[in-house]
């Protein structure tokens, strides 16, 4: 498939009818690749050893497991949705449709008594995949002890995203649960890929991209592309090593939050970006701030697709002494609304050789992120059987400055996981980052000062 003008970057595809059989391997199909996927296959290639595109979910599980039916609900998956069958030739330009089978996916092993069971999981979590012979999805089911197992998920970002795992486990689940009540049926087919991307490029049209390009040009206009946040004295820029630290909201907070983004009439979303980058321009001691935040961009009727539909899009916070909460939720509301439009829009290309922004590339920008992601929080139910997530981070990697994401899907508290570049940045710092915005948080909702004096107690 190919589109009138292409949007920059993004490859030439031909959409080919596909059926979903296991001698695909020795006759691959090709699949079209999407613009989203674009950049995640040129960074493979720059690092294909790299490990911060991963994204594994993790279980404990305890009881009787039919370890056969959680191997079918796996295959059901994979049967189901094409791009879980992905690979990419040498130079990236195609993208396979390679019929592999569950045996390629899913594999079984054993934890020792002396095992440290965290690590090993951080050990799975860590794998490279290598994106031109696949899978790029894999199952690992690993007993240990007395009818106790882990039950790990790993996947490349290039053909999953953040919206897609809860449902990827989700689907096993009720798979699992088809299996043991004897109510089986072969794999029904999913959306087809091909007409989702064709929808999706469609939908972009010249005219469009354009008007894009000057808003986000204009939006950009005199706008610091970093966040200064306070580094330590000397980082080593191509240090890649990332900590995590988690923290929650009570449910009392996470109410009276609620409550807040509702009489604001605006979303949860907004109020928590709205005090992160409060804190952000506070610390870095800028009056303006950009945080970038991933927009899902499945095409109306494929919203249960697999694959990566992910594009990031900018928050431009304005914080002055007058900056309540309240106006600082306001702004980024009514600003939110006018992005929509031109959402589809790839940043980097204002940025890289030829844009319109003024850019030093060798540093890092719009590298500061938010957004609402699973973090263990979903539910995965496997019958009658004790069911844990297990909290770990995706990577010990991280490409970015400092990401905050957010979970609010258990119905109480909201869970935070605050990522940073362990080489830029003092933990402690981060710490105290994290503790403040939860305490500023708290008192915002019951104060209608401007944030800087609720901050300094005047």
């Amino acid at each position: 498939m190919t589109i009138d003008a292409p949007i920059p970057g993004e490859f030439v595809n031909r959409q080919t009818s596909l059926t979903m059989t296991d001698d695909h391997k020795s006759d691959p199909s090709v699949l079209p690749i999407s613009v989203y996927q674009h950049r995640y296959w040129a960074k493979w290639a720059e690092n294909s050893q790299g490990t911060f595109f991963n994204t594994p979910v993790a279980f404990e599980i305890r009881g009787d497991l039919d370890r056969d039916a959680l191997k079918y609900a796996c295959h059901t998956a994979t049967k189901t949705h094409e791009v879980m069958h992905a690979r990419f030739s040498d130079d990236g330009s195609e993208q396979y449709y390679s019929g592999f089978s569950i045996e390629d996916f899913f594999t079984e092993g054993a934890f020792t008594e002396t095992d440290d069971i965290e690590n090993e999981i951080k050990k799975i979590f860590s794998r490279p995949f290598d994106l031109a012979s696949g899978p790029l999805v894999k199952f690992h089911l690993c007993a240990s002890g007395d009818r106790t197992y882990y039950f790990v998920v790993t996947s490349h970002h290039i053909i999953t995203d953040g919206l897609w795992v809860p449902l990827l486990i989700s689907e096993i689940s009720s798979a699992y649960s088809a299996y043991v009540s004897g109510s089986t049926a072969s794999a029904p087919q999913g959306p087809s890929w091909a007409r989702c991307i064709e929808a999706l490029h469609a939908s972009v049209t010249p005219e469009r991209h354009t008007r894009a390009r000057a808003f986000w040009t204009k939006f950009l206009d005199q706008a610091p592309l970093t966040v200064d946040f306070p580094r330590k004295e000397r980082p080593d820029i191509k240090e890649l090593a990332a900590e995590s630290i988690y923290f929650e909201l009570d449910e009392s907070v996470t109410k009276a939050v609620m409550d807040f983004s509702s009489a604001c009439n605006s979303t949860l979303f907004i109020v928590l970006s709205a005090m992160y980058s409060f804190l952000l321009a506070r610390y870095a001691e800028q009056e303006v701030v950009l945080v970038s935040y991933p927009i899902n961009m499945r095409p109306h009727g494929f919203e249960r697709i697999a694959g990566c539909f992910v594009n990031l899009a900018l928050l431009k916070a304005t914080v002055r002494p007058s900056t309540s909460l309240k106006k600082l939720v306001d702004e980024l509301t009514r600003q939110r609304k006018d992005v929509r439009s031109h959402w589809h829009f790839p940043l980097r290309d204002l940025v890289h050789a030829g844009g319109e922004i003024d850019a030093d590339i060798e540093k890092t920008y719009f590298s500061v992120f938010f957004g609402e992601t699973y973090l263990n929080s979903r539910v995965f139910t496997l019958g009658e059987l004790a069911v844990r997530a297990i909290d770990l981070p995706w990577s010990e990697e991280f490409d970015r400055e400092l990401r905050l994401l957010y979970d609010a899907s258990n119905g109480t508290g909201i869970k935070f996981r605050m990522d940073f570049r362990s080489a830029h940045y003092d933990r402690a710092l981060i710490l105290e980052f994290t503790v403040q915005f939860k305490r500023l948080l708290a008192l915002a909702m019951l104060d209608e000062r401007p944030l800087h004096r609720i901050a300094d107690g005047t």
